[in-house]
């Protein structure tokens, strides 16, 4: 029998174990024992070092015997694998030899669980400092890096690249344990090096996806990807022979333990994850599900532990199949062997290799293997191939190169004695070579193993190089940063995981040393966490699922607030949330009463999918109260649906007014285009808008989209599915990649182009357009920008600036080119405390403080001035109290409803909105009314005023015009029309014209564009034509005009720019040239027109302080300054002006030569109440309720309701003004003239006419600069 044979062969070779493996502890260092167990290959049972497996407990190193059997290690035809069930009584295995139990794992010829009881397998000590043969692998460092007092964890997984620093402001923090990991990543607390690497992420309803994870703490049991990498689909089960402990091995390397405790598998009280066992009847198992906390998904797993599925929260599934062991002709479960290239050999796979990952859509990844059943290829589901090397040494089976399907190849080294201080570490991850060929990381280790520098760009720019130091006995680490500022941190190892328990910072600019720190319950999870700044967050939760429940933030302060959540009793979500102001509730499929989606049977829920949401406003400011909180207004609600794949189907919005309902449609599922199954078909808004996305390609990625105009946008993607073009109606926007996938160039549809630049530490270093301007950016090593510089194609320097980070990577100083300097000071948590102004020798300091909720509370001016500034338990700003104690308050909502605000100067304002949060109605201080009305998709459709005049919106008319707005037209009061915008489109929904009718005369204005997509010329309601050239860079280069039945005239020629900015010279139809000097700021330091020229001074805050006429020195002005910006002297040709401010910066004098003017206030706001020349009367001024001013002493002024002056009257009579919807005077009338003025659609000026369309006067631009007046 197998069972005879193998216990037979193994006798044979213990003495070669001894011999090879002394395993006394004579051999070992002190204090660095570990447990060794040596299986023997059961291909031939011949002794095979490289099979060597390991573990720091004799339990340990027996359950790794188990999975090594479990993943293909044994696979002797007609063999089976041991299952290790517990540690055999003492004597078993000989005197004082401790010994492993064992039983098959699927028992031919005895019944279930029957156990081997001759000699058993056993294990023996050994030294991390032992030399081991060179085909052996190296215990992991895991088992090695742990001295005496330093803290080492099983279940040290995944987590982001970043150290805590010193934080930023604002809100509260999370609840999740503060992060350890530093640098490229690495565990402070443990010293693990990690590495993700996402090698395909398709699109789509749960696309498949292979995200390749290193772990150096724990070795891969399959060895699929070598030694240390796992995939997205490598978790597993492995149970102990005694069937009473399981270990889930997830695919980021951890490895958490459920132990069966009264019929349940129950893990650590930090392990939130569930393990559910499944027999048949007779007892026998028959698979695992194991569901994960974190996203609810299920993991199922077959009776040996192989994951064969996994399911989402709503149901939609991946499916694993695994190779039986034949060709595949028949089965089509099986294959071939393949060799370094990805070409099939004639050996079989071995039965129970992972062959292939399917979704529910049938898009696959198939996995191909070599002789040592390792990945050599992936195909994704477009036919795509990534292939994976190794390296040379089968024992050590290092992943070596990943080569992508557009032929380029990522590279890893290992153990390299530059990185390991000559220390062997044969797995340790040493450095990426990224698709360029370049170094782009590189990692570094102690003789632990443990990690202890991480770089990019090692040896050029040490970008983000983080040095870490592990002080033992101590449980601390110091890390150094980039900028070479020290951190220590502390750790505390809480039920198997280290956890970081205190950061300690030294002092920055405007702070001393600070310390951040963290308390834990026992379970884990977080129960305090105190910031920099001493602020105190306190969390409780639900400790037998380890969900918060409630936490207080700014714990024991006046802005202390409670947020409380209630889980579901199900899923990991959110069943109601109660803030401040307001409570949440959600509602998920299956509820009391709440049905919302169907699976394929048409009968069974789909599982977790949100039913609705509802927001109801509270009275309750600080949560105190929690879910007993007493409801204000009306709750705002959003309902879906669902189909079976838990795709949205439908969104209903809150109105109840009108139907806004969203629809979704879906391909289907089996469509014949792989790409197109299950993805979305077709999205319908409220009014029936129909968008359609008509094609993907295989991935799930969207090719043709068709908006509601039937206007295409066609998009096409490279091999690595990054975006490579994008074609909108004929206009091609093109982006090209760098080998390692750096977005290089981007071209418009007019061929110009930006490309960018970027250093081995893949950071943006430089851009440069097509005719040779370029930016170049200097960067620290902690990839901040230091200085930026803009050049021209001559490369002369065009612009320049720096700025300096302090050692807590906080903006320190920004210098100008001049070298004037704006310096920044911080609190412990990183907000800005001091801003220090440019004004050398100058108190220009500006002084902000913060409440314990990190907001900021009150800034003191340079001028002393105070302003104060208050919030409410959300966040939302309630109150603005001035420098002269003037106080506007806010009375906002819970669902940021804008109630009423109280101001001293436009007095009170009240506002309703409907259940969406649009405003309704709004009463002025003058207890005017305005409506407004909205369509389904909340566009405002008409706004009628206290008087009955009303502005109506027309949306969706014409070509081209669905989703836009078609026109607006107003009414008086009389409702006769008294203006009308009226706008039609081009495919690509640009404006094609405009046309105003005003006083009953229409005037047109219209566009034309380039194949570019370039506005290339206008047509002004005279009949008078633009028309613009351009450069190669797509800006205008000549402008040129066409009166109506005239001949072309050049109105502007040899237009040039200032790199990256706007014009800097011109020569007018005329001959004139208009010149624009700029200094290295970027300011405009001179301007000329023909032969006179200026020259403008700025002081160091970039404030003009002259500009002089250089052909006439008495032609010149010069200006002054407070601290505050404002202006206080102007000196002109002939006569000096002077002008004071009092705390808020209403002028509170003036003087023109020897006169002066005094201003007053009222003492409760900040009206104007009178102007009085010294020597002189007084003026008085009279306002509204609303602030307006409706009498200055001297002349009139009358408002209409919307608050827009509608007339003047002075000494020459009465003005009278016409306002339109957007704002635009478009009439002025008095008793000499009668006015019409006309804007585009950039609202610049344009023309003037008078009442019955005869054209006054046309105005010329070279984008927002005048060029002429036409009279």
């Amino acid at each position: 029998m197998v069972t005879a044979i193998r216990v037979r062969t193994f006798r044979s070779f213990l003495f070669l174990l001894c011999l090879y493996f002394p395993g006394s502890h004579l051999h070992a260092q002190q204090n660095t024992f570990l447990f060794t167990y040596f299986p023997y290959d059961g291909a031939n049972f011949a002794f095979d070092p490289s099979k060597i497996v390991y573990g720091s407990t004799q339990e340990e190193v027996c359950a790794e015997r188990s999975v090594w059997e479990i993943t293909g290690g044994f696979t002797a035809p007609g063999s089976n694998a041991l299952i290790y069930f517990g540690m055999m009584p003492e004597g078993t295995c000989g005197a004082n030899a401790p010994c492993c139990g064992f039983q098959w794992l699927n028992m031919v010829n005895g019944p279930p669980g029957i156990v081997i009881n001759t000699p058993q397998f056993a294990g023996t000590l050994a030294s991390c400092g032992e030399t081991f043969p060179p085909t052996a692998p190296p215990p992991p460092s895991s088992l090695c890096s742990c001295p005496p007092g330093a803290s080492c964890s099983p279940k040290d997984g995944g987590g982001p690249p970043t150290c805590g620093g010193g934080g930023g402001g604002g809100g509260g923090d999370g609840g999740g344990s503060p992060s350890s990991f530093c640098g490229n990543p690495v565990n402070a607390g443990t010293g693990n090096k990690r590495e993700s690497e996402t090698d395909l992420t398709s699109a789509g309803v749960n696309p498949v996806k292979l995200v390749r994870n290193y772990n150096g703490s724990h070795p891969a049991y399959d060895h699929a990807l070598g030694g240390y990498w796992l995939h997205t689909y490598t978790s597993r089960i492995v149970i102990n022979g005694a069937a009473n402990k399981a270990v889930y091995y997830r695919n980021d390397g951890k490895q958490l333990v459920f132990n069966l405790q009264a019929g349940v598998w129950t893990g650590d009280a930090d392990v939130a994850d569930s393990l559910t066992e499944f027999k048949d009847s007779n007892q026998r198992r028959t698979g695992w599900t194991l569901r994960l906390a974190s996203t609810d998904d299920t993991e199922g797993y077959d009776a040996s532990g192989k994951l064969i599925s996994i399911q989402t929260r709503s149901g939609l599934t991946q499916s694993l199949t695994y190779a039986d062991g034949t060709d595949g002709a028949t089965s089509g479960n099986g294959g071939f062997v393949l060799d370094a290239a990805g070409n099939p050999t004639t050996a079989v796979l071995q039965k129970g290799t992972f062959l292939r990952v399917a979704d529910n859509f049938g898009r696959t990844l198939t996995f191909g293997y070599d002789a040592l059943n390792r990945i050599v290829k992936i195909t994704d589901p477009a036919g795509g191939a990534i292939l994976y090397g190794y390296s040379a040494q089968a024992s050590l089976a290092n992943l070596t190169s990943v080569t992508y399907p557009d032929g380029r190849q990522r590279q890893y080294r290992y153990n390299e004695a530059a990185q390991t201080g000559g220390a062997n570490l044969p797995y340790a991850l040493t450095g990426i070579i990224d698709e360029n060929g370049a170094r782009f990381a590189t990692f570094s280790y102690d003789s632990f193993g443990r990690a202890t520098q991480t770089v990019h760009d090692a040896g050029a720019s040490n970008a983000d190089r983080y040095q870490l130091t592990y002080n033992v006995p101590e449980a601390q680490t110091t890390v150094t940063d980039p900028l070479g500022t020290v951190r220590t941190y502390g750790f505390q190892t809480i039920v198997g995981v280290v956890k970081n328990t205190a950061l300690t910072q030294p002092a920055g600019s405007g702070t001393g040393s600070a310390t951040s720190s963290t308390t834990y319950d026992a379970n884990g999870n977080v129960a305090s966490r105190t910031d920099w700044n001493g602020n105190l967050t306190n969390y409780s939760y639900d400790l037998t699922r380890n969900l918060e429940t409630s936490r207080t933030e700014a714990f024991g302060t006046p802005q202390a607030r409670t947020i409380t959540t209630q889980p579901h009793p199900t899923f990991r979500l959110p069943a109601k949330v109660a803030e401040p102001l307001r409570i949440t509730s959600y509602v998920y499929n299956g509820d009391a009463g709440a049905s919302c989606g169907f699976q394929a049977d048409g009968v069974t829920l789909v599982p977790g999918v949100l039913c609705s949401k509802t927001i109801q406003a509270t009275t309750d400011t600080t949560g105190t109260s929690r879910f007993d909180a007493t409801p204000a207004g009306t709750p705002r609600t959003w309902s879906y649906t669902y189909n079976a794949n838990g795709s949205v189907l439908t969104m209903d919005g809150p109105r109840t007014d009108v139907s806004d309902v969203t629809t979704y449609t879906y391909y289907a599922n089996n469509d014949a285009d792989l790409g197109k199954r299950g993805n979305v078909a077709t999205i319908t808004n409220a009014l029936g808008h129909v968008t359609s996305i008509t094609a993907y390609n295989a991935h799930g990625q969207p090719l043709t989209i068709v908006d509601p105009n039937g206007l295409s946008t066609t998009l096409t993607y490279d091999a690595r599915l990054r975006l490579k073009s994008r074609n909108v109606g004929g206009e091609i926007t093109g982006y090209d990649y760098d080998f390692a996938g750096q977005l290089t160039k981007v071209t418009l549809p007019d061929t110009s182009f930006l490309s960018y630049g970027y250093d081995v530490a893949h950071r943006l270093t430089g851009i440069t357009d097509n005719l040779g301007n370029n930016i170049t950016y200097t960067l620290d090593a902690m990839g901040n920008r230091t200085q930026e510089k803009v050049f021209d194609p001559a490369n002369t320097l065009a612009q320049t600036r720096s700025r300096v980070f302090n050692n807590l990577n906080r903006l320190f100083q920004e210098l100008g080119a001049q070298s004037q300097t704006t310096t920044y000071g911080y609190d412990n948590q990183g907000n800005v405390t001091s801003i220090d102004g440019p004004l050398a020798g100058t108190a220009d300091t500006t002084v902000n403080v913060y409440d314990a909720l990190n907001r900021l509370k009150q800034v003191t001016d340079p001028n002393s001035g105070v302003t104060r500034y208050g919030y409410d338990g959300i966040d939302q700003l309630v109150s603005v109290t001035d420098p002269r104690n003037l106080a506007t308050t806010y009375n906002i909502d819970g669902l940021a409803n804008l109630n009423s605000q109280q101001s001293p100067d436009t007095g009170s304002t009240v506002n309703t909105y409907d259940t969406a949060g649009n405003l309704r109605t709004q009463t002025d201080a003058k207890s005017q009314v305005t409506t407004y009305a909205y369509d389904a998709l909340n566009r405002v459709t008409s706004i009628t005023f206290q008087d009955s005049s009303k502005q109506t919106y027309a949306y969706d008319q014409g070509a081209n015009g669905i989703g836009r707005l078609s026109s607006i037209t107003e009414t008086n009061p009389s409702q006769q029309v008294t203006s009308v915008l009226a706008y039609a489109y081009d495919q690509h929904g640009r404006t094609a014209s405009e046309t105003r009718t005003i006083a009953g005369v229409a005037y047109t204005l219209g566009y034309s564009y380039d194949s570019a997509g370039r506005l290339s010329g206008m047509t002004y309601p005279s009949g008078r034509t633009i028309a613009y050239t351009f450069d190669a860079l797509g800006r205008i280069s000549q402008v040129n005009t066409t009166p109506a039945g005239g001949t072309a005239q050049l109105v502007a020629s040899s237009i040039l720019y200032q790199p990256f900015g706007g014009v800097k010279s011109y020569t007018l139809g005329n001959g004139q040239s208009y010149t624009r000097g700029f200094d290295l700021d970027g300011r405009i330091a001179s301007y000329s027109l023909g032969s006179q020229i200026f020259a403008l001074g700025y002081d160091a805050a970039s404030r003009i302080t002259f500009i002089n006429d250089t052909g006439n020195a008495q032609n010149s002005n010069t200006y002054g300054y407070d601290l505050l910006d404002r202006l206080t002297s102007a000196v002109l040709p002939s006569t000096p002006f002077a002008y004071g401010y009092d705390p808020v910066g209403n002028r509170s004098l003036k003087t023109v030569g020897s006169s002066t003017d005094d201003y007053a206030y009222g003492s409760t706001s900040n009206r104007l109440a009178s102007v009085t020349p010294r020597g002189g009367a007084a003026r008085n001024f009279v306002f509204d309720p609303n602030g307006s001013t409706t009498n200055d002493g001297i002349n009139q002024y009358v408002y209409d309701t919307r608050g827009r002056m509608a007339q003047s009257t002075g000494a020459l009579g009465a003005t009278t003004y016409q306002v339109n919807a957007l704002g635009q005077r478009i009439r002025k009338t008095n008793s000499t003239e009668d006015r019409v003025y006309l804007y585009d659609t950039r609202g610049r000026l344009i023309a003037e006419t008078d009442p019955g369309g005869t054209l006054k006067r046309e105005y010329l631009y070279l984008n927002d600069i005048p060029l002429a007046v036409i009279q």
